[in-house]
């Protein structure tokens, strides 16, 4: 039997609601230190054997005796866990770093690849976006894995370069590297859009207005081998429901003038997600030095939605251990049972921090770690009613016979009743002494199967399989109270 789930985010899927709410469903925060002292640039990742890969980065500002930046040391590390909970460091040997190679790093300050070439100079890779092309489609592979990453060669200008290894832990870069020149810091993520047809990147742009700081934004390249990219453009920024653009901030540690806007992307990362494109933002406000996530979704990647009520999926409150997020790690969210996994940077210190004078840059390192944000399966959204019924009616989709499911939870006393309609929106008859069944709560299903009754409730129950001769297309007429609906599967 397969199935396939129709998530709420994809507006596509409403035609209108009545009476009915849309909220963002916020993500809970599982674990707030699962890999110590660890940046969120990296992907994780399940293998169909069980075993869990990480790929992360370690990132420690190296200042000089007047406390000015000169150059953040990035390094690569990796670990392993059988559960995506409990996670190890194994003792690879592969790169002498602090005076030892009894360590976890794959990647550090001038690394020297399988030819010799020096690839990261003094900086250290800046980011590990990981492809596997057993997992992923990834045509143009030179090995089972590929990653994008941030490098400043020593004899070459710096940018977003390709490597490739087949085991991911012994990395070689592209002849062509850097395949975009500039420098757009922090996580940059990509991925084989199978929609199109093409490899996509998003990062922050490389061409834009104002000094080298107003880059705080989203940009999106395309590329047909994974080595010829567009010049990336801007695809989504802050707006004057966020703070005015005639702000004036100058921040701690930054010699260049700030772009007038104090809210501003510092990343964001995207995955095809059913039908739609689903991404993590991170929307930073440079007056305080702190960051939450935001949920957003586009149709085709370029033009983004934002919600209209604009709530953090994720921030850290009291109850934490840490007061601000980084970014989420480049990979789809993990399904996991009933759960979607997805692993966050969660920062004790703010970004301002970093600049003080006589600030401790290997204490504020280590209280970075990566922590777990969950949602329930497709639970990115609800259409919520409250104690006044209210309802929401579908586009037409083609139905080719199976169940319906819907992922919905019922309040004490509240219900949802489905209606199957043509595609004018008129009810589909029933067979004879049929009613709609009315599903009652309290009630938190993923799947609660959609069904008529036949005959009097001792009667048995005829679920919307083939025995249901309606064939597409058709809408569904969904009412309910004190109830929320997330979307629905259907089976086949």
């Amino acid at each position: 039997m397969s199935k396939k789930s129709h998530p709420l985010i994809n507006t596509n899927l409403i035609e209108s609601t009545l009476f009915l709410r849309r909220s963002i469903n916020p993500a809970e925060i599982r674990h707030s230190d699962l890999v110590r002292p660890a940046w969120p640039y990296g992907t994780v990742m399940k293998n169909p054997d069980g075993k869990w890969r990480m790929w992360y980065t370690e990132l420690l500002h190296v200042h000089n005796e007047t406390h000015e930046a000169l150059t953040c040391e990035n390094t690569a590390h990796y670990a392993e866990s059988d559960d995506g909970l409990h996670w190890r460091k194994p003792e690879l040997g592969l790169v002498d770093w602090r005076g030892s190679k009894a360590n976890n790093c794959i990647m550090g300050t001038n690394y020297i690849d399988s030819r010799g070439r020096d690839l990261t100079d003094f900086t250290g890779p800046e980011g590990f976006c990981v492809l596997d092309a057993e997992k992923t489609p990834v045509p143009h592979a030179r090995a089972r894995y590929t990653a994008l990453t941030l490098l400043r060669p020593a004899d070459q200008p710096g940018g977003l370069a390709l490597l490739y290894s087949d085991d991911g832990l012994r990395w070689t870069g592209y002849d062509e590297n850097p395949i975009i020149v500039g420098w757009p810091d922090t996580l940059n993520s990509f991925f084989y859009d199978t929609r199109i047809n093409k490899y996509v990147m998003y990062m922050r742009p490389t061409v834009h207005v104002g000094t080298w700081l107003c880059n705080r934004m989203v940009a999106r390249a395309t590329s047909d081998d994974m080595v010829n990219w567009s010049v990336p453009r801007t695809v989504l920024d802050t707006d004057e429901a966020d703070v005015s653009a005639f702000e004036e901030f100058s921040e701690l540690g930054q010699t260049s003038p700030q772009r007038g806007r104090i809210i501003q992307y510092y990343a964001m990362t995207v995955y095809p997600y059913d039908g739609v494109y689903v991404a993590i933002a991170l929307l930073y406000n440079s007056s305080t030095g702190i960051s939450t996530l935001e949920l957003v979704h586009s149709d085709d990647g370029i033009r983004w939605n934002r919600e209209p009520v604009r709530v953090p999926f994720a921030q850290a409150g009291p109850e934490h251990d840490f007061i601000s997020f980084h970014t989420t790690t480049a990979n789809s969210p993990i399904v996991h049972g009933d759960e979607m996994w997805m692993y966050a940077g969660c920062i004790r210190n703010t970004h301002h921090d970093f600049f003080k004078p006589g600030a401790d840059q290997q204490k504020l390192t280590d209280g970075h770690t990566l922590g777990l944000l969950t949602i329930k399966r497709d639970r990115w959204v609800s259409y919520e009613a409250a104690e006044h019924e209210g309802e929401l009616l579908t586009t037409p989709f083609e139905w080719k016979g199976g169940q319906m499911l819907l992922n919905a939870s019922i309040e004490e006393g509240g219900y949802i009743v489905t209606e199957f309609c043509n595609e004018l929106g008129h009810a589909i008859p029933l067979p004879h002494h049929a009613s709609n069944e009315v599903m009652h709560g309290p009630m938190d299903e993923i799947e609660a199967p959609v069904a008529i009754r036949i005959g009097e409730p001792k009667h048995k129950l005829l679920h919307t399989t083939h025995q249901f001769n309606v064939r597409g297309p058709i809408r569904m007429r969904i009412k309910m109270k004190k109830a929320k609906l997330y979307g629905w599967t259907t089976t086949l």
